[in-house]
Formats: structure tokens, C-alpha cells, sequence
């Protein structure tokens, strides 16, 4: 584990496949640790790692690229009032917990 930033980490042997700037992204607040797809739904998603932000509500994908490094991309903004809590696999699909100011849900991600 390395924290600062990237570069310090680098110097020490702990360079970040990828790096996640709440600054960078308005209404950012929280990265949300995620799961690898492994599922049939989404197929363009095998074997990228998802993970989100608690109060922008994006969804990322961080796949490996093919002549290395990795890629990032967002998949997915959740509805406005919508907070991402955590996600889940079941079945080799992903669900999404959220929350609003009063509810609680479970959400399983489908293609569009």
C-alpha cells in the first residue's frame, strides 16, 4: 500500500495501475471498490474491473490494454439522487447497491 501521490509511489515500487482524482471529476466524493465482470449480459465487459464514485453516481471500467497499461472508461451515471454504495456478483452478473435520501435498492446491471 502507497499513499500520495503517484509519482512517490512509483519511486517506491508501488505504482497505480490507475489513479482516481476527486478534484478531477466534479461532484466526486468517494471511489467505490467494485468487481471483476466474468458475466454473459455484458460481454463487451468481460474481464474489466468496475468501480464507481459514492456522490457522482459514474460507474468506470479499467481493463488491460492490449499492448499493456490499462484503460479506463465510464459505463454508466446513475439517475440524479442516486448514491452508490457498493457492488455485488451473483450468478457471475454485477449488481449495484444505491441509496437515495429515504430507500435503498439493488440494482442489476443489463444492457441499455
Amino acid at each position: 500500500l502507497c499513499q500520495g501521490e503517484p509519482a512517490a509511489c512509483a519511486a517506491r515500487g508501488a505504482a497505480p495501475v490507475a489513479t482516481y482524482s476527486r478534484g478531477h471529476e466534479p461532484g466526486s466524493c468517494a471511489v467505490i471498490g467494485g468487481v471483476v465482470y466474468r458475466g454473459a449480459a455484458l460481454p463487451g465487459l468481460d474481464g474489466a474491473y468496475l468501480f464507481g464514485d459514492h456522490c457522482s453516481g459514474r460507474v468506470w471500467t479499467l481493463a488491460p490494454r492490449a499492448g499493456g497499461g490499462w484503460r479506463m472508461r465510464q459505463v454508466l451515471q446513475l439517475p440524479p439522487g442516486l448514491r452508490l454504495l457498493a457492488f455485488a456478483a451473483a450468478d457471475e452478473e454485477v449488481y449495484l447497491l444505491v441509496h437515495d435520501e429515504i430507500y435503498g435498492a439493488v440494482l442489476q446491471l443489463t444492457p441499455a
